[in-house]
């Protein structure tokens, strides 16, 4: 899961319930996308992130 999530207007210290409000929307999106894929495909997924951590490409 990778996405920025929105925040209130003047920050999520001025109106932490409108912030909790869309970080929760945010989660529940991602959990509904997470729970409908197979377990072998989030497994790959996942290793496939972590071993493109820190890859650096250089065009020759």
């Amino acid at each position: 899961m990778d996405e920025i999530v929105a925040e209130p207007p003047e920050g999520i210290h001025t109106d932490r319930e409108a912030g909790t409000g869309l970080l929760g929307a945010v989660l529940k999106k991602h959990l509904a996308e997470l729970k409908a894929l197979p377990v072998d495909a989030l497994v790959a997924a996942r290793q496939a992130k972590f071993r493109n951590i820190a890859q650096f490409y250089s065009e020759s």
